[in-house]
């Protein structure tokens, strides 16, 4: 039989008859069925109840990390921005209970002198103390509350950012699940962006063909639906460490390149060392 040698999905018990029966050599290098999968795939959904404004992009789109991908309606949100804008830009509180700070001050001094030379009572004195006391502690509570109003400016950005959904990757638009209008559910997905760039290749081994492989080696993978694909070198990243006992089948997963840009699903052909051709042609 010329040319590589193909191991399908066979049963088992077909599989080792085939292999026994010579279908691979030491000579001619084993290949292996796989199919190529999204590096990443994640379903977004927003995550507040709302009504959306704008879905801006389309499946099959092309998108960057942090894209904006839709966005809900926030005209209640951005006004109640700048009330908070206003609240946190304006120090006219802490100010004000600067100046009668000052004054408590000058009057608790006042006092104090008029005490001392005996020309004012000590009950006058002692509420002058208590009033600058009161004065400096209500110059804290400005200082809090200007800072609380900034806090609340602050969540309310984050607010109004949550309402847009954006693409945490580089990837495509998958599938889209939301439209413009409708209220959003953050529950459930809205948008499935992938991630094709690099792509995983999914193959399964017989075991005695798995365990001669490591993860980082190279293997060489070809597009099966092209004839005129000269291969181009994937990494193994997983190895399944549980095996599959009723099959004696193991996952094996690669890492491959992918600047053109095609798409997963598509069926390859993963080209196994000589350590795992000899293995398949080893008698069970």
């Amino acid at each position: 039989m010329s040319g590589p040698v193909r191991l399908r999905f066979l049963p088992i018990a077909v599989l080792g008859l085939a292999l026994a029966a010579g279908w691979a050599s030491a000579d001619v290098p084993a290949t292996a069925e796989g199919i190529t999968r999204p590096s990443r795939r994640l379903q977004l959904q927003f995550s507040l109840p709302g009504r959306i404004e704008k879905v801006e992009v389309k499946p099959g789109q092309p998108v960057v990390a942090k894209q904006v991908l839709a966005r809900q309606d926030t005209s209640v949100e951005e006004k109640e921005l700048d009330v908070l804008r206003l609240e946190a830009k304006t120090d006219l509180p802490l100010r004000a209970a600067r100046a009668n700070l000052d004054l408590k001050r000058t009057e608790l001094e006042r006092k104090k002198k008029m005490f001392d030379q005996n020309v004012g009572s000590e009950q006058e004195y002692l509420e002058a103390v208590f009033a600058e006391k009161v004065a400096a502690l209500n110059v804290e509570k400005a200082e809090q509350d200007l800072k609380s109003a900034e806090f609340k400016f602050q969540k309310q950005e984050i607010r109004i950012e949550q309402m847009k959904l954006r693409s945490p990757i580089d990837g495509v638009v998958e599938r889209i699940d939301i439209g413009d209008g409708e209220v959003a559910d953050p529950q459930k997905p809205g948008i499935t962006v992938v991630q094709n760039n690099p792509l995983w290749v999914e193959v399964f081994l017989p075991t005695s063909q798995s365990k001669s492989l490591r993860l980082g080696q190279k293997l060489r993978v070809r597009y099966r639906d092209d004839a005129g694909d000269a291969g181009r070198e994937a990494s193994v990243i997983y190895l399944a460490p549980v095996a599959d006992a009723a099959s004696g089948m193991q996952l094996i997963r690669l890492e491959l390149a992918n600047e053109s840009g095609r798409a997963s699903g598509l069926h390859v052909s993963v080209e196994l060392p000589a350590g795992a051709a000899a293995a398949a042609g080893a008698s069970p």
